[in-house]
């Protein structure tokens, strides 16, 4: 916070010097009423005051995220820093400097503060733990359960199975080849039913007996 109120300082006081035509010490004590009839000798005796009256000025704009140099002002006049002349009473030069020191301020804050966050983050990122070793049950390489283990009984109803399959295709060839063979001497039977019986042989002139 102290960057950034030096910071909005510079802009204020340079700022202020520049429209009133000022001297630098005058110039730093820009948020006062009548600054411009102080002399020297008494700005001199006041820096130390000075300075503290405009780190509360830095303090409320950080605090309050504002960048209103009139609401600044009228906070500064909480604190009697300046006068009861309303907004529209204190200059132009006066204007221009809360709102600089205003604006300057909170911008250099909230960068800074970014830097810090990301800073932040770095140093936990490096402080963390390395990733533990991953667990053989969470692996790849987990060792696991044969299926005779997760349903008991599931290899001997298997091979059951199997066996039955093998049992009934052997019965059915069995059929098959029965009934292939049973059509065959069925075909052969008919064939040796429908062929001709073989006659005698005739002679010229025998009589023919019955």
């Amino acid at each position: 916070m102290s960057f950034a109120t030096r910071a909005g300082q510079v802009a204020a006081a340079e700022i202020f010097m520049l429209l009133e035509g000022v001297d630098q010490l005058h110039a730093i004590a820009w948020h006062r009423s009548g600054i411009l009839f102080m002399p020297v000798s008494h700005l001199q005796d006041q820096l130390d005051k000075i300075e503290a009256e405009l780190s509360a000025l830095g303090a409320y704009i950080c605090d309050k995220r504002t960048k209103d140099g009139e609401r600044l002002r009228n906070h500064a006049g909480n604190l009697h820093m300046s006068s009861d002349d309303n907004w529209e009473g204190v200059g132009l030069a006066t204007q221009m400097a809360y709102r600089l020191f205003a604006e300057t301020c909170l911008s250099v804050y909230e960068a800074l503060d970014l830097v810090q966050a990301a800073e932040r983050a770095a140093r936990k990122i490096e402080a963390a733990p390395e990733n533990p070793p991953l667990k053989r049950e969470d692996s790849i390489f987990e060792e696991q359960e044969s299926l005779g283990d997760l349903i008991p009984g599931v290899l001997e109803q298997l091979a059951a199975s199997d066996a039955q399959r093998t049992r009934e295709a052997a019965h059915a060839e069995g059929l098959s080849r029965r009934r292939k063979r049973d059509a065959q001497l069925q075909g052969e039977g008919w064939e040796t039913k429908r062929a001709p019986k073989a006659g005698r042989p005739m002679s010229i002139g025998a009589p023919e007996t019955d």
